[in-house]
């Protein structure tokens, strides 16, 4: 008899449990946008800003824009980009969780330096074009409703750039990393 009410007090329990659990909400994506920049970088001006919007359970499509502009000893260089950008979540949370992303953008940059020992003569040189990028991240949406946003990823980007006095394209790539912060809704 005892042995009986064991089993059907675990039983009990089990199917408790079961009923409970199955009542409880799937996972689903609370948020559907996020805006964001990196306050880190804009420390050492680059400036970087980002709009994603979940398009799927598991995709965003997102829009990113950078602009950096350093003075580096007798030169003056400015670079913007502007990214469209693909991420995949393979756990099924649109801008939460684990991503991989794809990019393809369009990249412009001017350098212009003068000679540093005489401070004569000036130069000036640009290269423009289309840009490819991959990259790997992780992003939380944290806060008591879920509206704070933070990101970390890196990547790599490769620009293929005609430069206005070469006759070759200029193609270099270059690792990528971001600290995001932002606002979900």
């Amino acid at each position: 008899m005892r042995r009986s009410l064991v089993i059907f007090g675990a039983l009990a329990m089990a199917a408790s449990s079961s009923k409970v659990s199955a009542q409880l909400p799937v996972s689903a994506p609370s948020k559907h946008t996020v805006v964001s920049v990196q306050p880190l970088s804009a420390m050492v001006s680059v400036y970087a800003v980002e709009i994603e919007q979940a398009v799927g359970a598991a995709m965003s499509l997102g829009v990113g824009g950078t602009f950096w502009s350093p003075e580096i000893g007798g030169q003056d260089m400015t670079y913007t980009s502007g990214d469209l950008k693909l991420r995949y979540y393979p756990q099924g949370r649109a801008l939460e969780g684990f991503a991989f992303g794809m990019s393809a953008g369009y990249t412009h940059i001017k350098d212009k330096s003068t000679d540093v020992v005489f401070g004569t003569g000036t130069s000036e040189h640009t290269a423009s074009g289309p840009t490819i990028g991959a990259t790997v991240e992780y992003n939380w949406l944290l806060g008591r409703n879920n509206g704070f946003f933070l990101g970390l990823g890196a990547g790599a980007k490769r620009i293929i750039a005609k430069a206005d006095n070469m006759s070759d394209d200029v193609k270099f790539a270059y690792p990528t990393a971001r600290i995001s912060i932002g606002t979900a809704f």
